[in-house]
C-alpha cells in the first residue's frame, strides 16, 4: 500500500501514468435484438472503439481492472474479453453482423451492440448525403454555436479528419455499412466544404446535421474501411484506415525472377503450434521434418512471414491475438503468412531445434547474422547486387493488395541472416528484415536469381545504383541537357499577358473540346500550367488521366519528370523516386534536380551531398516560373541551413524573396531568415524574426517557427527543459503525419526526460512508433524507446531517477523490459537500488515481476535466488521456499545449487525447521563455510557437541601459518574448544592446545582459551558450568595484575 500511494503521488507530479489499473464495475444488459455494455469507472475516462475484422476493441486512457464475468451473458452479440497488457485495452471477439456505437455518461463507458436489421435510424446503412453549410443551424438555443474547423489529409496508409473544437467536447461514434457518424453532443457550426473539395483515399464526403441539441457528422467511407476514434486536447481524430486484404501471392514463374523450380514438399507435413508467453501473444511454433528457410518482413503495421516449404496445418484461431492477426496466403509451393499487426510490439523470429518459433517483442532485434550486401560489375562493367547468402532458398513475389506493391522475398535457412539497413537505389529498394532478403522492385526489367554464393540482383543494362548515372549513361541521352518545354519560363507566367484566370480557362476548354491524340496533347498543357504555378494536386490529378488512358505514357520522360515534381510536392517522395529513377531522366538536368529536391524534402541530404547538390540547384530553380521557384527552392533553404552551407542557404532564401507573391508564401522568410541568423551566431536577430514567423498565417511556417524559436530559447539557457518541452507539446498538437512531427516527437522525448518526466518521454516515443513507423526516417524507432528506458535504471542517468518513480515505471512500461538476461540484470539493478533503500517490499515487487516470466533454466533459478534472499531480508522465510521451489531446474552450475541450498537452509532455520535444515545441509566433507557455519548453529541449539565440533572444525582448517590472527578466526577458535570440552574430548582439545596456543596467547581470547585447553582443565560439565568457571577465572586476573 505504501508503494502504491507514493506511486500514485509521483504520478502526478511527473505526468506519470497510475501504478494501478482503476477498478471498474462490469454491467450486461441483454435485450431481445441488441444489448448494452455498462462499465462504471471511478472518474470519467476517455476512450476509443474500433470496431472491424470480425473484433471489438475498446482503449482507455487508463489501465483496467475488471470482473468481465457478467460479458458472458452477451454471448450473442460478443465473445470472451482480452486484456492487453498494458491493461488499457479490451478485445471481444464480435459476431458478425453486429454494429457497435460507444459513447460516455459521466463515469460510464457505454457500448451499444446491435444486429444490422436492428439498427437505429441514426445508423441505417444509407450513404450520408453532403449537406451544403447553410443546412448547418448558425445559432442554437441559447445563443451563438461554435465554429468547428475540419481539417483533413492523407498519410500513409490511412486517412485523418481533425474536428478541432474550441474546448472538449463529448461525442458517440456510430457506424455502419458505407460510413460512420460522429454524434456531437453540443450544436456546433461545422463546414464540411473544405472536406468535400479534397479527394481523400479513404473518406469519400462530409454531411452535417443538427438536431435534438446534437450535431451529427457523418462520414462517407470507402467500402469495408475501419474507423478509430480519438481525443487529443479539444481536438477529436478521426483515423481511418483500409480493411485488411489477403495478398495475392504469384509463383515464381509470374514473377521477375531468375530462379530453379521450387522444391518439393517435406516429406512431413508441416505443424504449427502455440504455446503461451508470458501476457501477450502466445508464441508459434513451426516445424517440417527437414527444416525449411524462412523471412520475416515488416512495412509498418503489416508483416509477412514467409517458408518455402508448404503448411498442410491450419492455424489455430488463438493465434489471432492482441499483437497480430494472421491470414494464410493460399500458395502450392510456400507457406505465405500475412501479420495485420495491432500493438506496438513488433514480431521477431528465432529458431530452436529446426523449428521456427514467432514470437513478440518491444523491440525489433537486429539480425544476428547480417548479410553483406555488396555492388559487382560483369565484363561489360554493368553493374548488379549481390547478397552473401548461401543457404538461400528461390525466390518469391507477393503482391500486397493494400498497398498495391509487389515484394520479391528470399527466406534463408540460416537463423538471424537478415538485412540490417535498408537501401534506397533508383530501381529498387532493399528493405531492413530480421530474416531473409526482401526487395521493393521499382522496374520491370529487374531480376532476382540464385547463385553459387546466394542471390544476385541483375537488369540487361546493368543495375541504375544512384541518382547520378554513369557518363557513359548521360552521353547516351542525346537531349539530356535541354530543358523540358513545361519548365522554360514563359511570358504568361512571370509578366501575364493574360490573368492566370483566363490562361486556365483557356487550357481547361482545350481540353474539354480536344478528342483522339489531341486530348493527351491538351491535358499535358494543362498539367505543365498547372505545375508551373504551383498547383501540384491539380497536375497530379491531371497528369493521372493521362497515364490512365495510355499506360504506356509512364514512360515518357517529360511526364516522368512533371509527376515525380508534382509528387514531391504533395510529399510524397517514395512515389517520386520511381518517376525520377533510370537514366533517360536522371540523366536530365532537371531531373538531377528534383532527385535532390525530393531528397532535400525527405531530409536524405548529408553534409557532402548538400555540397555538391545544392548549389548546382541554384541556377537551375532561378530559371523556373516564380510560383514552381518558390516550391522548389524552400526544402532546398532549408536543406541548407539544416547541414551549415550558409552561403548556399543565404542565395536561396534570395531566391524565395524574390518569388514569393502570395502573404503564405512570404510568411516564409522570417523564419528561414531567423534560422540563419541563429546559424550565424546572432541570436537577437533570430529571435525577433522566428518570433515574427511564429505569428504569421502560413501554419507550415508559424509552426517551424515556434519549434525553432522553443529550441533556441533553450539552447541559450532563457527556458529550462520543462518549459522548452511545453512549446513543442503545442507544436506537436497543431502538427501531424510526416516527418516534421517525428522530429518535433524525438525532441520532445529528449525534452521531457532532461525534466525528470521519465514516463512523458517514454509515452512520446512511443506514441511516435505507433503512429509514425511507416516514415523511413522512424527506422529504428522502437530500438531508441528499449535504450531510452534501460538507461533509466542500467547507465548515470539511472542515479537521477527517484526509487519509487523507477518501480512506477518498472511496471507501468512492463513491456519494454527485454527479454532473457538483459531484463533480468535490468530488474535485479533496481531491486539492489531498492534494497539498500530499505525499500524490501518494492524491490520483492519488482523480482517477482521478472521472475514470472522468465523460462525455465539457470537465469530462473538465478533470479530465484534473488528474489528469495530478499525475501528473506523482508521477513518473509515462507514465500522465500516457495520461490525457491517454483524457480528450482533439475542441472543447475555447483556454485548456484550452493547458494539456492544455503539460503533454503536459512528460511528453515528462520521458520524454525532445524530438523529439515539440517538434512537439507548434509555432512558432506567439502560443503563450503556457509553450510558448515549454519550447521553448527544448529547442532548447538540442539546440544550436539560433538556434531558443532566436527562443523566448527572444518572451519577453523587450515591452521594459522603466521603469528597473526583475527578477531574472527581467534573467537572460533575458543568456540571450538569451549565445544570440545562440553563433549569432553580430552584428545581433541589437546590436539587444538598445541596447535593454537602459541598463537592465539597474545590475542583476548589466549586466556580463556588456555583455561579450557589446559592441563589442568575442568572434568566435564554442562555449557553454563563451564561458562561460570571461565568467567570467573577471568575475574581474578586484574586482581593478580594490581600494584600494592
Amino acid at each position: 500500500m505504501i508503494l502504491a500511494v507514493a506511486a500514485g503521488t509521483l504520478a502526478g507530479v511527473l505526468d506519470l501514468p497510475p501504478a494501478q489499473a482503476d477498478a471498474v464495475a462490469i454491467e450486461a444488459l441483454p435485450q431481445d435484438s441488441g444489448a448494452r455494455l455498462v462499465m462504471t469507472w471511478p472518474n470519467p475516462v476517455g476512450f476509443e472503439a474500433t470496431a472491424a475484422g470480425g473484433r471489438l476493441q475498446l482503449r482507455f486512457e487508463r489501465p483496467i481492472d475488471a470482473d468481465f464475468g457478467p460479458v458472458r451473458r452477451l454471448s450473442r452479440w460478443i465473445g470472451v474479453a482480452t486484456l492487453a497488457g498494458d491493461g488499457r485495452s479490451v478485445t471481444f471477439p464480435l459476431a458478425a453482423g453486429v454494429s457497435v456505437i460507444g459513447h460516455t455518461d459521466g463515469n460510464k463507458v457505454i457500448v451499444d451492440l446491435f444486429e444490422k436489421q436492428a439498427q437505429p435510424r441514426a445508423t441505417a446503412a444509407t450513404p450520408p448525403a453532403v449537406d451544403q453549410p447553410s443546412s448547418v443551424p448558425a445559432t442554437p438555443a441559447g445563443g451563438q454555436a461554435p465554429a468547428v474547423r475540419v481539417r483533413a489529409a492523407d498519410h500513409a496508409g490511412y486517412s485523418r479528419v481533425v474536428f478541432d473544437w474550441p474546448d472538449e467536447v463529448g461525442y458517440r461514434i456510430e457506424q455502419h455499412e458505407g460510413g460512420a457518424a460522429l454524434v456531437f453532443d453540443r450544436v456546433a457550426r461545422i463546414d464540411p466544404s473544405a472536406l468535400n473539395k479534397r479527394q481523400l483515399k479513404l473518406v469519400h464526403g462530409l454531411g452535417v446535421n443538427v438536431e435534438g441539441g446534437q450535431t451529427s457528422a457523418r462520414l462517407q467511407l470507402a467500402p469495408g474501411a475501419e474507423v478509430a476514434v480519438s481525443r487529443v486536447g479539444t481536438k477529436v481524430v478521426v483515423d481511418v484506415r483500409p480493411a485488411p486484404k489477403a495478398a495475392t501471392p504469384q509463383p515464381a514463374a509470374a514473377a521477375p525472377l531468375d530462379a530453379p523450380p521450387p522444391p518439393p514438399a517435406a516429406t512431413k507435413p508441416a505443424t504449427a503450434a502455440s504455446k503461451p508467453a508470458g501476457k501477450h501473444s502466445p508464441e508459434l511454433r513451426f516445424a517440417w521434418e527437414h527444416g525449411a528457410a524462412a523471412a520475416l518482413v515488416r512495412r509498418g503495421q503489416t508483416a509477412w512471414l514467409i517458408f518455402d516449404q508448404p503448411m498442410q496445418a491450419d492455424l489455430d484461431p488463438s493465434h489471432h491475438s492482441a499483437d497480430a492477426g494472421i491470414d494464410r496466403v493460399n500458395h502450392a509451393a510456400a507457406t505465405v503468412l500475412r501479420l495485420r499487426l495491432r500493438s506496438d510490439r513488433v514480431p521477431l523470429l528465432r529458431s530452436d531445434q529446426g523449428a521456427w518459433i514467432l514470437d513478440f517483442a518491444p523491440v525489433a532485434p537486429a539480425p544476428a547474422q547480417p548479410i553483406p550486401v555488396a555492388v559487382a560489375h560483369d565484363e561489360k562493367h554493368r553493374a548488379r547486387l549481390t547478397f552473401d547468402a548461401s543457404e538461400a532458398a528461390a525466390p518469391l513475389a507477393v503482391t500486397d493488395e493494400e498497398t498495391g506493391r509487389t515484394l520479391i522475398v528470399v527466406p534463408v535457412r540460416t537463423p538471424g541472416a537478415g538485412v540490417a539497413e535498408e537501401k534506397v537505389m533508383p530501381e529498387l529498394r532493399v528493405l531492413a528484415t530480421s530474416q531473409g532478403i526482401a526487395i521493393e522492385p521499382g522496374t520491370d526489367s529487374l531480376r532476382v536469381r540464385q547463385s553459387e554464393h546466394g542471390i544476385e540482383l541483375t537488369s540487361p543494362n546493368g543495375l541504375q545504383l544512384s541518382a547520378q548515372p554513369p557518363a557513359a549513361e548521360v552521353a547516351a541521352t542525346a537531349d539530356g541537357d535541354k530543358r523540358p518545354y513545361w519548365l522554360e519560363p514563359r511570358t504568361p507566367i512571370d509578366e501575364p499577358t493574360q490573368s492566370t484566370r483566363e490562361r486556365r480557362r483557356q487550357l481547361e476548354r482545350a481540353t474539354a473540346e480536344a478528342a483522339g491524340p489531341a486530348r493527351e496533347q491538351a491535358r499535358l498543357d494543362l498539367a505543365a500550367f498547372f505545375l508551373s504555378e504551383g498547383l501540384a494536386a491539380e497536375a497530379y490529378g491531371t497528369l493521372a488521366l493521362v497515364t490512365e488512358a495510355r499506360p504506356a505514357a509512364t514512360s515518357d520522360v517529360d511526364i516522368r519528370l512533371m509527376h515525380g515534381a508534382a509528387a514531391i510536392l504533395l510529399g510524397r517522395t517514395d512515389e517520386a523516386e520511381m518517376d525520377l529513377a533510370g537514366a533517360a531522366v536522371a540523366g536530365t538536368e532537371d531531373g538531377r534536380l528534383w532527385r535532390t529536391i525530393a531528397d532535400a524534402s525527405a531530409g536524405r541530404l548529408e553534409s557532402a551531398d548538400a555540397i555538391e547538390r545544392i548549389e548546382p540547384a541554384l541556377s537551375l530553380i532561378e530559371a523556373y516560373p516564380k510560383p514552381l521557384r518558390f516550391a522548389a527552392a524552400r526544402p532546398l533553404a532549408e536543406a541548407a541551413l539544416d547541414q551549415g552551407r550558409l552561403e548556399a542557404a543565404e542565395k536561396l532564401i534570395g531566391i524565395l524573396g524574390e518569388a514569393a507573391s502570395t502573404v503564405h508564401e512570404q510568411a516564409w522568410l522570417p523564419y528561414l531568415k531567423g534560422k540563419l541568423a541563429a546559424r550565424q551566431d546572432r541570436p537577437a536577430d533570430a529571435l525577433q524574426l522566428l518570433a515574427r514567423a511564429a505569428n504569421s498565417p502560413s501554419r507550415g511556417a508559424a509552426m517551424r517557427a515556434q519549434h525553432a524559436l522553443a529550441r533556441l530559447r533553450f539552447e541559450r539557457g532563457d527556458i529550462d527543459a520543462a518549459a522548452a518541452a511545453k512549446e513543442l507539446q503545442a507544436v506537436r498538437a497543431n502538427w501531424r503525419g510526416d516527418r516534421f512531427e517525428l522530429q518535433i516527437l524525438r525532441e520532445l522525448a529528449q525534452l521531457q526526460f532532461a525534466a525528470g518526466s521519465y514516463a512523458a518521454g517514454l509515452r512520446t516515443l512511443k506514441e511516435a512508433a505507433l503512429y509514425l513507423a511507416d516514415l523511413p526516417e522512424a527506422h529504428g524507432i522502437n530500438r531508441e524507446i528499449s535504450e531510452a528506458f534501460q538507461s533509466l535504471f542500467l547507465s548515470e542517468r539511472a542515479a537521477s531517477v527517484p526509487p519509487l518513480m523507477a518501480v512506477a515505471l518498472f511496471s507501468d512500461f512492463r513491456e519494454l523490459v527485454p527479454s532473457g538476461p538483459a531484463g533480468h540484470q535490468l530488474a535485479e539493478r533496481l531491486a539492489d537500488r531498492l534494497t539498500e533503500l530499505d525499500l524490501l517490499p518494492e524491490a520483492v515487487s519488482v523480482l517477482e515481476i521478472q521472475l514470472n516470466e522468465a523460462p525455465e533454466g539457470v537465469e530462473r533459478a538465478r533470479l530465484g535466488l534473488k528474489l528469495a534472499t530478499t525475501q528473506e531480508l523482508n521477513g518473509n522465510a515462507a514465500a522465500a521456499l516457495a520461490t525457491l521451489q517454483r524457480s528450482a531446474s533439475a542441472t543447475l552450475p555447483a556454485g548456484l545449487m550452493r547458494q539456492r541450498k544455503r539460503v533454503e537452509a536459512e528460511a528453515l532455520i528462520a521458520l524454525g525447521r532445524d530438523g529439515d535444515a539440517l538434512a537439507l545441509l548434509g555432512n558432506a566433507p567439502d560443503a563450503d563455510a556457509e553450510a558448515d557455519r549454519m550447521r553448527a548453529d544448529i547442532l548447538r541449539r540442539k546440544a550436539d557437541w560433538s556434531g558443532t565440533a566436527a562443523s566448527l572444525e572444518r572451519l577453523v582448517a587450515p591452521p594459522a601459518v603466521t603469528a597473526d590472527v583475527g578477531a574472527d578466526r581467534s573467537a572460533m577458535l575458543l568456540e571450538l574448544a569451549a565445544t570440545m570440552a562440553l563433549s569432553d574430548n580430552r584428545e581433541a582439545m589437546a590436539g587444538l592446545r598445541e596447535e593454537h596456543s602459541e598463537v592465539l596467547a597474545a590475542t583476548p581470547a589466549g586466556g580463556a582459551f588456555a583455561l579450557i585447553t589446559g592441563e589442568n582443565a575442568p572434568p566435564a560439565m554442562d555449557a553454563a558450568s563451564l561458562d561460570a568457571y571461565v568467567q570467573e577465572a577471568l575475574a581474578i586476573r586484574p586482581l593478580l595484575s594490581a600494584k600494592p
